[in-house]
C-alpha cells in the first residue's frame, strides 16, 4: 500500500478538525493538543506539495460535514500508537505520530501554523511503510462560498475523483 503525500495532509486536516476550543494552560505532565473552533464553513482548497508535484484536494463544508472531517480525524487518531502534539513558543503546533493504516504504518513529524479556521500550513517529514520517506508542505485555505458544482461534505480527489466526507468517516 503506497500513502499519496496528499492524504497525509487531509488526515491532518482531518486531525485538526477533531479538536475543540483551546484550554488555557497545558501543563506539562500531559500533551498539548491543538485546540480550536471547527473549520469555516464553505468551500477549501488544499494544495500538498512533495516537492516532485502539488496535488490539489477540494472540499466543500457546512457545520455537519465538519462535523464528518472530524470524526474521520478520531478514526484516524485511534490507529496511531503514538501522537504527541505541543504548542510552541510561536503558537504553531508541533507533532510527531506513528500510525497504523492497515497495510501498512505512517509516521509524520511536523509542524502547522496558522489559525486553523480559514487558512493553515503544514510541514512534514513522512515515513510510509511501504513508500519510504517524502518531505510534505499543505497549504489549506478557505476561498470563500461553495461553487455551484459541490455540496457541503463533497470531495474533489487530485485524480478527479469525487467522493463524500460520510465515505470516509464511516457510521457516526
Amino acid at each position: 500500500m503506497r500513502i499519496r503525500p496528499w492524504l497525509v495532509c487531509l488526515s491532518a486536516t482531518a486531525a485538526l478538525a477533531a479538536c475543540q476550543p483551546p484550554s488555557p494552560q497545558p501543563t506539562a505532565a500531559r500533551v498539548a493538543l491543538p485546540r480550536q473552533t471547527p473549520l469555516a464553513s464553505g468551500y477549501w482548497v488544499q494544495r500538498v506539495s512533495d516537492h516532485r508535484r502539488v496535488f490539489v484536494t477540494r472540499y466543500c463544508l457546512d457545520d455537519a460535514s465538519a462535523q464528518l472531517l472530524a470524526a474521520f480525524g478520531r478514526t484516524l487518531a485511534s490507529r496511531c500508537a503514538s501522537q504527541n502534539v505541543a504548542q510552541a513558543a510561536d503558537r504553531s503546533w508541533r507533532f510527531a505520530t506513528r500510525c497504523d493504516l492497515g497495510g501498512g504504518g505512517l509516521a509524520a513529524d511536523g509542524v502547522a501554523r496558522g489559525d486553523f479556521t480559514r487558512h493553515y500550513v503544514v510541514e512534514a517529514q513522512t515515513e510510509s511503510i511501504p513508500g519510504g520517506a517524502h518531505r510534505v508542505l499543505a497549504d489549506v485555505s478557505l476561498l470563500g462560498p461553495c461553487p455551484a458544482d459541490l455540496k457541503p461534505g463533497d470531495i474533489v480527489w487530485p485524480n478527479g475523483r469525487r467522493s463524500r466526507l460520510s465515505e470516509l468517516a464511516g457510521p457516526s
